[in-house]
């Protein structure tokens, strides 16, 4: 599998009519992607339905194939990335935004196939869920996070425009400790002083002590450190999950429930929706995921700080 060859690419309009639905749609595509859909606007119908209405916007410059072979093996080795058969991962995964607002367009959007890719610049999202969007990011050869994007955007675009310019503005040690929040101005909360995050007033570094309740409310920070305890072996409080109102809505490969966190190697649940009192904490072994602690949380333990 070669890599391909850099193309320009235009900002295109065209309208897609399938069994009588008229769907309009605005692409950043290759000259090559181009050049198919006037192909298929002038044959007629294609994929079981009409183009038509092909109007080219502007030109938006070359393609950047720099970082496709590092981010294709990074994708290799990710275990869900790797499954993608329909269609397989590849480079014709990738299709790179010219524009924020056009990657917001995209990541906007539920029901990506497994392995889709998109970037701008050089930070690249690649789905891990088929059907879903929750997209592992990396910078240039940084694999750093996982990010529901899809409903960020809807409960705060502003937000994760923000995030999205401390990603790119963040140094490589501050993406590797997952401090890239830092790459930006910073503000304290008006109640307890520690610092805080615009875009979002409720976030707050891990490491601080004594946050107001105010600070709780966006964990993604706190549940960092909650999970290196858990890796560390150590079971969690009530106290640890007393701030804990965090969950994803999708099922990772079979775990199913409340997900508290997930990557490659460990899913982090409770037992049932909105129960945090029952921490059930799985590995991935050989392409299944195994339970290897189940308990009820104590009361009489150490919070995570």
């Amino acid at each position: 599998m070669n890599l391909p060859e850099s193309q320009m690419i235009y900002e295109v309009t065209y309208t897609y009519n399938y069994s009588g639905t008229v769907c309009p749609r605005h692409e950043h595509l290759t000259e090559s992607a181009k050049n198919n859909v006037a192909e298929w606007v002038a044959n007629g119908v294609k994929h079981g339905g009409c183009y038509a209405d092909l109007v080219v916007v502007q030109e938006l410059g070359l393609m950047d194939i720099s970082n496709l072979d590092t981010w294709l093996k990074i994708g290799q080795k990710n275990h869900w990335i790797a499954e993608a058969t329909d269609p397989p991962f590849t480079y014709a995964s990738f299709t790179e935004c010219k524009t924020v607002d056009y990657l917001i367009e995209k990541l906007g959007l539920r029901g990506w196939c497994l392995g889709q890719a998109f970037y701008y610049r050089n930070l690249c999202f690649i789905n891990q869920i088929d059907g879903g969007s929750e997209w592992r990011v990396i910078r240039d050869g940084i694999s750093f996070d996982s990010w529901s994007c899809a409903r960020v955007i809807q409960e705060n675009r502003a937000q994760f425009i923000d995030t999205l310019k401390r990603m790119l503005a963040a140094t490589d040690e501050q993406l590797k400790k997952w401090e890239y929040m830092e790459a930006g101005p910073t503000s304290l909360c008006v109640h307890c002083s520690r610092k805080l995050y615009p875009g979002s007033s409720t976030i707050h570094k891990v490491d601080e002590e004594d946050t107001c309740e105010y600070c709780w409310i966006d964990k993604k920070f706190y549940i960092d450190a909650l999970v290196n305890k858990v890796k560390a072996g150590k079971r969690l409080s009530t106290l640890d999950i007393k701030p804990i109102r965090y969950h994803d809505m999708f099922s990772a490969c079979g775990v199913d429930g409340s997900l508290i966190y997930w990557d490659e190697n460990i899913a982090i649940r409770t037992s049932s929706l909105f129960d945090y009192n029952r921490i059930i904490v799985q590995n991935l072994v050989e392409g299944k995921w195994l339970i290897v602690d189940e308990y009820q949380v104590q009361e009489e333990c150490l919070a995570v700080r």
